[in-house]
């Protein structure tokens, strides 16, 4: 469920506004009383780009938005209904599209910068720098699908991951250099399928950022445990093409 504003975020599960005035969060408030799995808290106004904190750092508390309930634009363009599952926010620090390694628990995955955000207010309730992700990271590495700020701040260091610059495909990885795909049961020499496909498709896959490995896309979508040709939206397809109907035109 989307509030009538503008560039704003109406997070059920982290309550993140951007851009909101008066009238509209009070919007906000009413829609998040009905809607959502994740509890409400209490939000202040965020009134500029620059409420947003552009510093980069190595670790961050996940907290989620986009999911069922939720579906909303993206900074960086698309919708996160068909983002995949390994998207997060935080563009403003970091650029659109750029791949991070997460690491936390033991596991280690690989998402893409789809989103700005959160607003600065957002992490000084926390009391942590925030990484605002997709429910199924936060599900991947923590067995919860939505996560707020006020659970970061009631369980320090619970719901923390560490954060670095990558060029491996997006999805689960080893922590060591590797994606899962290319150090998995496939058996052949160490490149990586999924960065091998080109536009033919035929690799298997878990998601969307399996088939679109790096920062530009191949054209190619998962189905069925597939790469196949085809797309969601404009960044899985690659240089100045566009998604058009389900196709790279």
């Amino acid at each position: 469920m989307e509030a009538p504003v503008v560039m704003m975020k109406s997070h059920v599960s982290s309550r993140i506004v951007r851009f909101a005035s008066p009238l509209a969060l009070g919007v906000v408030a009413l829609l998040s009383a009905h809607c959502g799995s994740a509890p409400t808290e209490t939000v202040g106004g965020a009134t500029s780009e620059e409420a947003m904190s552009k510093v980069v750092h190595t670790t961050y508390g996940v907290t989620t938005f986009g999911g069922p309930g939720d579906y909303q634009p993206l900074a960086c363009g698309g919708n996160s209904r068909n983002a995949g599952d390994w998207y997060v926010a935080s563009s403003q620090r970091y650029g659109c599209n750029k791949h991070l390694m997460l690491t936390a628990r033991g596991k280690c995955a690989v998402v893409r910068t789809a989103d700005a955000g959160p607003a600065s207010y957002v992490e000084n309730n926390a009391n942590i720098a925030v990484l605002d992700s997709s429910p199924a990271v936060a599900r991947y590495f923590f067995g919860e699908s939505g996560l707020g700020y006020s659970d970061l701040r009631a369980h320090p260091g619970k719901y923390e991951v560490h954060a670095t610059l990558t060029s491996l495909p997006l999805g689960p990885c080893d922590g060591s250099g590797a994606s899962s795909s290319s150090s998995g049961a496939s058996g052949s020499s160490g490149t990586s399928s999924s960065g091998s496909s080109g536009t033919s498709g035929g690799t298997a896959c878990g998601s969307d950022g399996d088939c679109n490995p790096g920062n530009d896309g191949s054209g190619l979508i998962c189905t069925g445990g597939t790469c196949v040709p085809g797309c969601h939206h404009d960044t899985q397809c690659p240089g100045s093409t566009t998604c058009v109907s389900g196709s790279c035109q």
